[in-house]
């Protein structure tokens, strides 16, 4: 939901100024707050789904630089790193306890 929206916002913000991003929090979390809703619903439909994913991926990636005035390598790998990290997140709570610990 929202704050789910609003903690993604926070953590690409953070990791924007982290790499020199001069933009403000308000203006990231209303361009991402622009296809959200539409790229959720969008994701539910079958082999869409990985498609819908990517793009929006992208589109991260363009609100990121856009309203941190940073360039698009370090859009694309701010974006990158939140993925990264939610999937690595996701594999651990999916992940029996006798083999998280491995990853």
């Amino acid at each position: 939901g929202i704050i789910s929206y609003f903690i993604l916002a926070a953590i690409l913000f953070v990791v924007a100024k982290l790499l020199g991003g001069k933009g403000n929090f308000t203006a990231l979390f209303y361009l991402l707050s622009l296809f959200a809703v539409v790229a959720t619903l969008l994701s539910w439909i079958p082999y869409l789904g990985i498609l819908v994913m990517l793009y929006m991926l992208w589109l991260e990636a363009v609100a990121v630089r856009e309203s941190q005035e940073l360039s698009t390598g370090k859009a694309i790998a701010t974006a990158a790193l939140l993925l990264m990290n939610s999937t690595r997140i996701l594999v651990r709570i999916k992940t029996p306890p006798s083999t998280a610990a491995l990853l």
